[in-house]
């Protein structure tokens, strides 16, 4: 049998990875949204710290069809309306004799299947998962696969491969790797994983951590609506001046330290306790937060008890961060060093939208021209709140909630305007206004 190997390079290896991608990515749209079989199978490999897992996607009429040409399930004859539908059992006990795991050194390895899922809806396709386990003292770093699914059967038949995890590679499920394909004449895979480390599965989270917040316009309009009024003091029922330097670091250090003990909670047991909290309640939550930040930046509505606020919150964004990260890691150990560097990794770019962000603010707030600013900076906040808030109930896009999308993909030019402006006006006033001296404004 022929090999793969995930070291081949050159021209020849990178144009088949880049058609397999192709190939994978357009079955992978287009199949799940149509009633017609799939035309390939897909098998999602995972490594874990002392055996490898496979989730097999198996196209129905394909594996139909398997089985007659197999002699396992009647020939329907010619002229046939329906294929023969294998029970679950049957199908279990198929794959296992038609998958072999080996080390590099051809010891071979146990093989268990652990779940059959029947086709559910309009998509005609059969899931099953296998856990592969070495000998004991054997080491399983290094997989050959020998796999039979369906391409025994049927010539034309191929099955795409991928890496969804591998914490000592780098590898998460929100970024799996296609490294290769299974056909008639290609039945073995090879898979090593003797590179990499710890701090490789790390840096991958602690990145996937500040990736989540750059990326997620939800959270960091609701950071960036939190900054809002923390350089002010509150008058009243209305926001005063400028508060000072002092004030202002403390206010910050309050309110982001609140959020993210209030996060880190929800994350922690969202990500060991294995919560299936439906996601579009949550992500409606997060919306309805930012417009909680966009009124008491327009008015003090909870004037003194930001904090506790900004940790409840931190709840509800802590359920959303918790869908991310539960799959990352499979034992104690690398899920809880998951979970702090993911952590590490929001806190990063959290501190770094602060940096970028706050001194404008305080100048704005010393030059006395920051009403305008707040205000419209709530405004912007409360319609793009109310906006992802009926996209979300609704399940359907609007032309808001698509704009301020958008608009915040281009934050950063948004921050330097932001720092021209607050730039120039310290410049034009000559006198900035003193947290003492600071006036009431509405």
């Amino acid at each position: 049998m022929a090999a793969i190997s995930l070291s081949k390079s050159g021209i020849g290896a990178a144009i088949r990875a880049l058609v397999l991608m192709v190939v994978a990515g357009v079955a992978s749209i287009v199949a799940p949204a149509m009633a017609h079989p799939m035309p390939q199978s897909f098998v999602s490999v995972r490594a874990e710290p002392r055996n490898w897992h496979l989730a097999l996607r198996l196209p129905g009429d394909r594996l139909s069809v398997a089985f007659v040409q197999a002699g396992l399930l009647p020939d329907p004859g010619p002229g046939y309306t329906a294929l023969p539908v294998p029970t679950a059992g049957q199908v279990g006990t198929y794959v296992l004799d038609r998958i072999a795991a080996r080390s590099a050194d051809g010891g071979g390895w146990g093989e268990k299947v652990v779940a059959v899922q029947p086709p559910r809806g309009k998509v005609d396709e059969w899931r099953v998962d296998v856990d592969l386990t070495p000998p004991a003292g054997t080491s399983p770093q290094t997989l050959v696969l020998d796999y039979d699914v369906i391409v025994r059967e049927i010539a034309t038949h191929s099955a795409v491969v991928s890496l969804d995890s591998d914490w000592y590679r780098g590898v998460q499920p929100q970024a799996p790797h296609i490294i290769g394909a299974l056909r008639a004449d290609v039945r073995t895979l090879r898979i090593d994983r003797a590179k990499g480390g710890m701090f490789t599965g790390l840096g991958d989270v602690f990145t996937l951590g500040m990736r989540h917040i750059a990326e997620g316009t939800d959270h960091l309009l609701f950071l960036l609506a939190l900054l809002l009024p923390a350089p002010l003091l509150a008058a009243g029922r209305h926001w005063g001046g400028y508060g000072g330097a002092r004030h202002t670091v403390r206010s910050l250090l309050k309110i982001v330290t609140a959020f993210t003990v209030g996060h880190s909670l929800t994350l922690i047991l969202g990500a060991f306790g294995g919560w299936t909290v439906p996601q579009k309640p949550v992500e409606a939550l997060i919306a309805c937060s930012i417009l909680f930040s966009a009124v008491h930046a327009w008015r003090p509505v909870f004037r003194g008890r930001e904090p506790w606020i900004a940790a409840g919150f931190g709840l509800i964004h802590g359920l959303s961060f918790a869908t991310v990260i539960s799959a990352v890691g499979v034992d104690v150990w690398q899920k809880a060093a998951a979970i702090l560097s993911f952590n590490l990794g929001i806190e990063a770019m959290q501190l770094i939208v602060v940096c970028l962000v706050v001194p404008w603010l305080i100048l704005l707030a010393r030059a006395g021209r920051y009403r305008t600013f707040r205000l419209c900076g709530a405004g912007l906040a409360a319609v793009a709140s109310m906006a992802w808030m009926l996209e979300r109930v609704t399940g359907k896009p609007n032309f808001v909630s698509t704009a301020v999308a958008g608009l915040l993909d281009h934050a950063i030019w948004g921050i330097l305007a932001l720092a021209i402006a607050a730039i120039g006006l310290t410049f034009w006033r000559k006198a900035p206004v003193r947290p003492a001296e600071a006036p009431t404004a509405g």
